[in-house]
């Protein structure tokens, strides 16, 4: 047993200074266990380090991970909130070439109604159409959808037929010069326009001038 102020050297046992850090008799070097419990705690400590580390990467990437589905997903609302937007739908009907029967054509100021077209055949012998020629007729309903008055005259159509121009008929009663609509703002009026037409014509149309200053031209199609 060591005395007092001296210890055993760890490897041959022989009593020795406490302080000596070479044994004399074996002439090895005298390490104490503080050294190793340091290294044991370093170990720790760099293991327990690392093992963090893995575990912060981790959840990084996993915050990461999320962060990009979350910004997919909200990609994806923001497509699908936009494709829900509609379009603003259009106030007046599509701008067409030609107008049948039932047709409705408008501007800013006049909604104009095709309602009825027909071969007149009412005349007498003052009044009937000259040899191989025939009478139509075309009625049409008129609204003042503008802010002041507005009108429409027989002056405003034009018939053709098989592109050629034909004369206007004042036989059948409401055509010619008694054809004259006056409208005030939000008013509505009805008028028939009649023409002196081949009686073979393949093509009967009626072209309307909405504007005298305009070059616009609306055409409606008569057909039996």
């Amino acid at each position: 047993m060591a005395k007092q102020g001296t210890k055993l050297c760890k490897y041959c046992k022989t009593e020795i200074p406490a302080g000596a850090k070479i044994c004399p008799n074996c002439k090895k070097k005298q390490g104490g266990a503080v050294k190793w419990i340091v290294i044991v705690v370093v170990v720790l400590v760099l293991i327990s380090a690392a093992a963090g580390g893995g575990d912060k990467d981790e959840s990084k990437q996993a915050s990461n991970t999320n962060n990009t589905s979350n910004n997919s997903e909200s990609s994806q609302n923001v497509s699908q909130d936009t494709s829900k937007e509609t379009t603003p739908q259009e106030t007046k009907e599509e701008t067409k070439d030609k107008y049948n029967v039932g047709d409705i054509w408008e501007n800013k100021t006049l909604k104009m109604t095709y309602t009825n077209c027909y071969e007149f055949t009412d005349y007498n012998q003052f009044n009937a159409p000259a040899d191989g020629s025939k009478i139509i007729c075309a009625e049409f309903e008129f609204e003042n959808i503008g802010k002041s008055d507005t009108s429409v005259m027989y002056t405003d159509f034009h018939g053709y037929a098989d592109g050629y121009e034909v004369n206007q008929s004042y036989a059948p009663d409401g055509t010619g010069l008694e054809f004259s609509v006056k409208m005030s703002a939000g008013r509505k009026g009805t008028g028939k326009i009649a023409f002196e037409v081949p009686v073979d014509a393949q093509e009967i149309e009626i072209e309307f001038s909405p504007n005298m200053f305009l070059s616009e031209k609306v055409i409606f199609v008569y057909s039996e």
